[in-house]
């Protein structure tokens, strides 16, 4: 369960920039939300959904990506090759921030039900910070903090951290964070919460391999949302030798360049298949390409979605909205709104332009948040920031009430 994560000097966010799922005493907005029951570690609960509005290259999606690459580093930074360069994408328009790490912190609830708190810094070359905390009986233990001198990493262990504690430390590379390089060690097992909830966070985007697993669910879901009645299918594609070194030697430029790429595999390509019926009953063969743009968006979040509701997970999707009809998006975040179809506790963190989803029979004004950009730089903010009596988010919104709209 996500409680708060937090990025700073990440490409266009230069300050310190925080969304927070726990839920405030008292509320406007819709009070058909349920909330996600935390009392451990929060008083009013968590909510389980978060928006994210804003204007055209505000820096909306800039912070979704932050969230990825943080989790990459920090549960694949051991396996990526020596001669790559983290993803680091510090503000460039500030001498001062220009050669100084993006920094990240996450507040969660791993499958432990214990709370944790990971910090994480790191430049192209090297972590600069990193520390786990965590609170199994409401107050804070340190379990380790690592900094980097130099090209060392020196590793200052909590008193209830058991483990290979010189051995781990000797072999932690400077651009390799401890926590991937620990949990090789099957006696550091107590960091596998932490590694696996991070690790899951990775997986917002490997939607077709979620795919196989959720065929069924998907196809209805795709009829009922307007695409008809389609039988889907997987098939491989497999890419030429030279193909493949051509795709990675891509790759690594980009990523060092601090490029989001989301595929890992170049030696195949996974292709999805829609066949539907012809007037005899016959199934005839539709390639993706030859979908609708709204189906295709479909295809690619539902797996995700369905998988965190299936799993309890969080889905993390860039522009939910982006050519899906607005009924189709309210009934989305209505499923993680409502304890019947989200028994299990998932959450979706999504950024969106369409304003319909304001209306406060879907959402609640703690599930708002805004990014806008002012001299080329974002500033994340929360809706519960404006004191107004409204109930009438989107019109006040329209408004520019709240700001993160573009200046027509």
């Amino acid at each position: 369960m996500l409680l708060s994560y937090s990025v700073e000097n990440y490409k266009s966010f230069k300050e310190k920039c925080e969304i927070s799922f726990h839920a405030i005493a008292k509320n406007e907005g819709s009070k058909a939300v349920d909330l996600l029951e935390c009392p451990k570690y929060t008083k009013h609960g968590v909510v389980s959904s978060a928006m994210i509005f804003g204007a055209n290259a505000a820096g909306k999606s800039n912070f979704l990506k932050s969230l990825k690459r943080f989790c990459y580093v920090a549960v694949s930074s051991l396996s990526k090759p020596l001669t790559d360069k983290l993803p680091a994408a510090s503000f460039k328009l500030d001498p001062k921030y220009r050669t100084e790490p993006s920094c990240f912190d996450i507040d969660f609830i791993a499958g432990d039900g214990v709370r944790y708190v990971y910090e994480l810094s790191f430049d192209q070359e090297q972590i600069t910070h990193e520390a786990l905390y965590c609170y199994p009986e409401g107050r804070e233990r340190m379990l380790f903090k690592r900094e980097t001198h130099d090209g060392k990493a020196y590793v200052k262990f909590g008193t209830t951290l058991k483990g290979e504690r010189k051995l781990s430390e000797k072999n932690t590379r400077e651009d390799a964070t401890f926590l991937s390089t620990a949990t090789q060690y099957e006696t550091f097992s107590q960091l596998l919460p932490v590694y696996n909830y991070l690790e899951e966070l990775i997986k917002f985007s490997d939607s077709k391999e979620l795919l196989v697993d959720y065929k069924e669910i998907m196809q209805t879901r795709l009829c009922d949302f307007g695409a008809g009645e389609v039988e889907l299918a997987l098939e491989k594609k497999e890419i030429p030798p030279e193909g493949r070194a051509v795709f990675q030697a891509l790759k690594n430029t980009l990523i060092s360049g601090g490029v989001d790429i989301d595929e890992d595999n170049f030696d195949e390509i996974t292709m999805v298949v829609f066949k539907r019926k012809d007037l005899n009953g016959d199934l005839i063969k539709f390639e993706e390409y030859e979908e609708s743009s709204g189906t295709r968006k479909l295809l690619g979040q539902l797996p995700i979605i369905l998988d965190a509701l299936e799993k309890g997970t969080i889905a993390v999707i860039d522009e939910i909205d982006e050519n899906i009809h607005t009924s189709v998006v309210q009934q989305i975040i209505a499923w993680f709104n409502s304890k019947e179809t989200n028994p299990k506790g998932a959450q979706l963190l999504a950024t969106l332009h369409d304003t319909n989803v304001l209306n406060c029979n879907y959402i609640r004004k703690d599930q708002v948040y805004l990014v806008e950009k002012n001299n080329n730089m974002s500033n994340l903010y929360a809706l519960i920031d404006f004191k107004t009596r409204t109930k009438n988010f989107e019109k006040s919104y329209l408004e520019g009430r709240y700001g993160a709209i573009p200046m027509l």
